[in-house]
């Protein structure tokens, strides 16, 4: 009993679909759109935790008051958007590049991958340092999000990373050939 795999009836290449990656180089799609869904869920969670503690004379008692702050709360809303559209645009690249395997829609993926996760890298980068400046005023420091944010960052610029490398290796759309055949 022999397998073989789906072909395509106009030009007998191999299907579209899913193939698990040969080396390492391989799994540079997979970690951008797993990255994108990562940096996408960040985006509605608490980037800053702020709390305020205040405690009055007259009845002897403190009160403390904690509060989150996100890209969705007042006067944010903008920065949430971009970052989503972001995040969906790197998640849409980096599926096409896993169920096609091609050098174009490869380095299309690397290229959301890299853009997006310095731009994700730089806003969560912000946000704890503005986390920090506000630390002489109340306890508070980064929250989840922004620790997500930052890790899908990172992995987002090392997924464009291995996307770039492993391109190499893959066909062409545009010419239909395998990588280092030569043309007669």
């Amino acid at each position: 009993m022999s397998t073989s795999t789906p072909t395509n009836s106009s030009n007998q290449q191999p299907a579209a679909g899913f193939a698990m990656p040969k080396n390492l180089f391989g799994f540079g799609p997979i970690a951008v759109a797993a990255a994108g869904v990562l940096g996408f869920i960040s985006v509605f969670l608490p980037q800053i935790t702020i709390e305020m503690s205040d405690f009055s004379i007259t009845t002897m008692e403190s009160t403390t008051e904690t509060e989150l702050i996100g890209y969705f709360t007042e006067g944010a809303a903008g920065e949430g958007v971009l970052l989503l559209i972001a995040f969906v645009l790197a998640i849409a690249l980096g599926a096409v590049a896993i169920l096609k395997q091609a050098k174009e829609l490869t380095l299309a993926a690397a290229g959301a991958g890299i853009v997006v996760g310095l731009f994700a890298l730089l806003r969560s980068i912000n946000i704890m340092s503005s986390a920090d400046e506000l630390a002489f005023l109340a306890d508070g420091g980064p929250a989840f999000g922004a620790y997500l944010m930052l890790f899908a960052a990172l992995v987002l610029i090392a997924g464009g990373v291995l996307c770039v490398v492993g391109a190499s290796k893959l066909p062409s759309m545009l010419n239909k050939q395998a990588p280092g055949a030569t043309v007669a």
